[in-house]
């Protein structure tokens, strides 16, 4: 839970929080429910000064200093593609999700760990995944080498461990985002017949937004959340979007311009650590925790939500 993390903090660190504001980077799809939990938490126990939101892909791309972009955030729950512009925010109409996640990478590696435990931690294989692992720029021509090559291409060991992956899974696991239907071969009900992949989410966010800004998301795709520092993602991205494109007959002089940053895992922090510098000296977007107490609490929702989407 969240909110247990930050008390944690916030004891660890003994902060006296009546005498701060706090900034929240919130999900685009946040549901009522969890914004009125964080309010009451910030203002009922914490006793904050005053509150303020903003959008995880607004404060990512605020932290690049990218004002139009196709932000594609693979994180451990899900992959959501959220197109943001300039003068506009976020298309929150537009936003596209599916369940294929880094999680399921991890089920996905956990299958192949050659391992003389029974048990697995899977911090361990998640760390393997963000740092280790690669995307297969040609699936079949790999696949075809690693059964030739009959059992020379050694398991990967991760240090100071017993655990050994092998190889055949760097080349399988991250093939979901790709090729969904792999997820039939993990054991549990992972695959479902309405999953697409990762392309043709993007495709279908770009193609529901303004027609003349789709040229300008295709050429400003930017990648944030941990499965994006994976080797050779971005450009198997890109490979798999010139297929679709070309298929439906898109004009040759569409470019595809993904851009992986440093810190991508991190960006939404940082761009809300950013946001919040500039942020602090603008009365006007922050609710107080007098206005709190005496204001209708939809109201406060809808003002906050308001603000998430402006910079």
């Amino acid at each position: 839970d969240v909110l247990e993390i930050y008390n944690y903090l916030i004891n660890k660190l003994n902060i006296n929080t009546d005498k701060y504001n706090i900034l929240i980077v919130i999900p685009e799809c946040a549901e009522k429910l969890f914004l009125s939990n964080i309010l009451r938490w910030a203002f009922k126990i914490h006793h904050f000064m005053s509150i303020s939101f903003i959008y995880n892909s607004l404060a990512a791309t605020y932290y690049y200093g990218i004002k139009t972009a196709l932000v594609v955030d693979i994180g451990e729950s899900g992959s959501r593609v959220t197109p943001v512009a300039e003068n506009h925010g976020i298309f929150l109409d537009f936003i596209k999700n599916n369940e294929i996640s880094g999680y399921l990478i991890n089920k996905y590696i956990s299958n192949f760990v050659k391992i003389d435990e029974s048990y697995i931690d899977y911090i361990l294989i998640q760390d393997y995944k963000e740092r280790n692992s690669y995307v297969s720029l040609d699936v079949d021509k790999n696949i075809k080498m690693y059964s030739e090559c009959n059992g020379l291409i050694k398991p990967y060991k991760i240090p100071y461990t017993n655990i050994y992956i092998d190889p055949k899974s760097e080349i399988l696991s991250h093939e979901i985002f790709f090729q969904p239907e792999f997820l039939a071969h993990m054991p549990g009900n992972f695959f479902k017949q309405n999953i697409i992949s990762l392309s043709q989410l993007i495709f279908e966010a770009v193609s529901s937004c303004p027609i003349d800004l789709r040229k300008q998301f295709f050429d400003n795709i930017i990648l944030i959340g941990g499965v994006s520092n994976c080797i050779n993602f971005s450009q198997r991205l890109k490979k798999e979007l010139l297929h679709i494109l070309k298929e439906k007959n898109y004009s040759e002089n569409t470019n595809i311009h993904i851009k992986k940053f440093r810190m991508s895992h991190i960006s939404s922090y940082l761009g809300g650590n950013k946001y919040s510098k500039i942020l602090y000296h603008n009365k006007k977007k922050w609710v107080t925790r007098h206005e709190y107490h005496d204001s209708n609490k939809n109201q406060i929702i809808q003002k906050l939500l308001m603000w998430a989407n402006i910079l």
